[in-house]
């Protein structure tokens, strides 16, 4: 009798170590994830702070801050190259690039394509100039969503 309550017993204790370790295993993968949006958090705020800085020293010289800002989202996407558009009513122009093979870097600074929308798609640089924030992390799926002349 004694021996099987010492194997129930270490049954019942072998079931609460398991559903301890599954309990822990759920908790460690929140914190994980936790932690991961802490620190993504925290990397978006320091490159605020280092783009508000730039623009702080920079009053009336916006080419540092698009730099900055550049180099920033690059930084924070992972991206190996990347180019800052401004918009001045229907005209775009590359600001800064940073990263682009020469020849393509000296083409958008002497004639830059002007990007068009075809019909029924919506580009990037359309939605930026509409104010809405975006961020594209891919090429478009085919060359045909941008119309360049």
């Amino acid at each position: 009798m004694a021996r099987e309550i010492e194997r129930a017993t270490a049954s019942l204790c072998d079931d609460e170590v398991a559903e301890l370790r599954r309990s822990n295993a759920g908790l460690q993968q929140r914190l994980d994830e936790a932690l991961a949006e802490r620190d993504e958090a925290l990397r978006r705020e320091t490159a605020t702070a280092e783009v508000l800085q730039v623009i702080n020293f920079s009053p009336g010289d916006l080419r540092p801050v698009f730099e900055v800002i550049l180099e920033k989202a690059m930084h924070l996407c992972g991206f190996a190259f990347g180019t800052l558009w401004t918009c001045d009513g229907d005209s775009w122009r590359p600001m800064v690039h940073r990263g682009l093979p020469l020849r393509f870097a000296e083409f958008l600074e002497h004639d830059p394509p002007v990007p068009q929308p075809n019909p029924g798609t919506v580009s990037a640089l359309v939605r930026a100039g509409e104010s809405q924030p975006t961020l594209s992390r891919r090429p478009p799926a085919n060359q045909a969503d941008l119309n360049c002349s």
